[in-house]
């Protein structure tokens, strides 16, 4: 009888071809299974590799977007050491070089970062020779390096690190980038090259938006304007942004008071793409046949905005300040009549700019009948400070005191109104209440501002409280330390508490601030003398 355990189990025998056809083979479960981790480990090896570096590059990324340049580094050379031949771990080293050299203040350190940085865009532009972004930034660490070699060898004329041709290279691999043309107009305008003209002319063309970019730029002048202008009008021959092409040709024509012809630019802008066109768009039209002189175009035009409007306070508003800013106010309450008359719904806010309206044209009557109006429908804080105002102009101060107050209460945490109300309350002599409303205007100012330090500090000496005033006044002069009134006031609140030296120290920075001033002069030759 056989032995069991000497007859071999069937299911752990695996016929596998040998070189030569009809011979099997048998392989033993535990070879299979080695045989299958063995490619296992050929699949997923490198899927690991690449996950780990995906990882270490995501933290790096991170630490870089946040200003931690030196964890970045060690996260993207950890990333490299799983994947070194990815070109986007050489351009994050890069570029994290590049950060680091600008941030540093000791030209010294920021040259040998920066250089470094420079390899590796070198490294990432090798291993992807046609990535455009490695270009740029070989081009603008060589151009930082440019800038630090004139500044730290002045007497060298020409620095070894030519940009130009990797700007070029950039370009011709992504000829439509706007923020490579940029770069190059600034680098080319940094070396006073003769080929910044033509560069600008052919971002106009390329991107016409580009206008209201460069001419905030150093490089712009008359010159460079017209160069914009032909680029502009290329685009419009080729059909290239045709709308904000023929809105920057109408925003150069206005700088130049060609009013008709940014008219009849603008007007051509809008029949391109028109169902693009806002509110806004009637209002900028309305403004500039208001430079034009055609009022009657003008007005239709701005009531076409405010029609189209969803926020036509805020619209109005800018159409106020354009009858403001080109002295037609006297014409406003009459396109205001043709608003309401054209059914269109109003506010309480656009009834208080009729009302400003007639009070620049000093018509306080009807102006205080239109606030009143707004009033008497719903208690309004913005209406009783125009009120208040026009009771300042005809100096009655009780009836402002009574409306400022009133704003106050519906308002509280308007700074303005308190600082009206404290005003008028140091006028008539109330100064503890004018003292706390001083306060609570400067509580509730963003910014808090010198002059309202002053103000409060003006109450107090009236107050005797000349510790407080002197506290003030520190804090107008740390907030404007060049106003020579300020360090003034101060010696003399310093002086009232009989702090000679300091009076006078006060006052001689005062008078060398004023060296004109007569009286600081003789204020600080008294002082002195204690």
């Amino acid at each position: 009888m056989l032995n069991p355990k000497l007859i071999p189990n069937p299911y752990l025998l695996i016929p596998i071809r040998s070189a030569l056809p009809g011979t099997p083979k048998l392989v033993s479960g535990g070879g299979c299974a080695l045989l299958l981790a063995l490619c296992a480990v050929l699949v997923l090896y490198p899927l690991y590799l690449r996950l780990m570096s995906g990882i270490n590059r995501l933290r790096a990324e991170n630490y870089a977007r946040e200003g931690f340049y030196g964890m970045a580094l060690e996260g993207f050379k950890k990333a490299a050491a799983y994947h070194p031949n990815d070109y986007q771990l050489m351009k994050g080293l890069g570029d994290t070089y590049y950060d680091l050299g600008v941030s540093k203040e000791v030209a010294e350190e920021s040259f040998s970062l920066v250089n470094r940085s420079t390899e590796f865009y070198e490294t990432a532009k090798r291993l992807n020779p046609l990535d455009a972004e490695a270009a740029y930034g070989v081009a603008r660490s060589r151009f930082r390096l440019e800038m630090l070699y004139d500044h730290l060898y002045p007497e060298k004329e020409d620095a070894p690190y030519n940009a130009l041709p990797w700007y070029q290279e950039a370009i011709r691999l992504r000829p439509n980038s706007v923020t490579l043309r940029y770069a190059l107009a600034r680098y080319l305008f940094y070396h006073d090259d003769e080929e910044l003209p033509e560069t600008v002319r052919d971002l106009a063309w390329v991107y016409p938006q580009a206008y209201y970019n460069i001419r905030k730029e150093e490089f712009w002048s008359p010159e460079i304007r017209d160069e914009v202008k032909k680029g502009l009008e290329q685009a419009i021959a080729a059909g290239t942004s045709l709308r904000n092409a023929c809105m920057a040709m109408s925003a150069i024509s206005g700088e130049e008071d060609r009013w008709d012809e940014a008219v009849s630019y603008y007007n051509r802008s809008l029949q391109y793409r028109a169902f693009e066109n806002r509110a806004g768009n009637y209002i900028q039209l309305g403004y500039l046949n208001m430079k034009k002189g055609d009022m009657e175009t003008a007005e239709n035009s701005f009531i076409q905005g405010l029609d189209k409007s969803r926020s036509r306070e805020a619209d109005l508003g800018r159409i106020y300040r354009y009858y403001r800013s080109e002295n037609r106010m006297a014409g406003f309450p009459g396109f205001y009549l043709q608003v309401k008359k054209g059914h269109l719904i109003t506010t309480a806010g656009m009834e208080i700019l009729l009302a400003r309206s007639l009070m620049e044209e000093e018509e306080y009557g009807r102006a205080r009948e239109v606030l009143l109006e707004v009033n008497d429908r719903k208690a309004n804080a913005e209406a009783c400070y125009w009120l208040a105002r026009i009771a300042e102009k005809e100096q009655d101060w009780d009836s402002m005191e009574l409306l400022i107050q009133k704003a106050t209460v519906l308002e509280p945490r308007n700074s303005n109104y308190h600082l009206v109300f404290s005003n008028v309350l140091k006028r008539v002599k109330k100064l503890e209440r004018a003292e706390k409303e001083a306060t609570l205007a400067l509580q509730y100012q963003a910014n808090p501002s010198p002059w309202t330090f002053n103000h409060r500090a003006s109450i107090r000496l009236a107050l005797e409280d000349y510790q407080g005033a002197a506290r003030d006044w520190r804090s107008a002069i740390s907030l404007k330390p060049d106003h020579a009134h300020f360090h003034a006031r101060a010696g003399e609140a310093y002086a009232s508490m009989a702090y000679w030296s300091l009076a006078a120290e006060y006052y001689k920075k005062a008078l060398s601030l004023s060296p004109d001033n007569k009286q600081y002069k003789q204020r600080y030759e008294e002082l002195s003398t204690y």
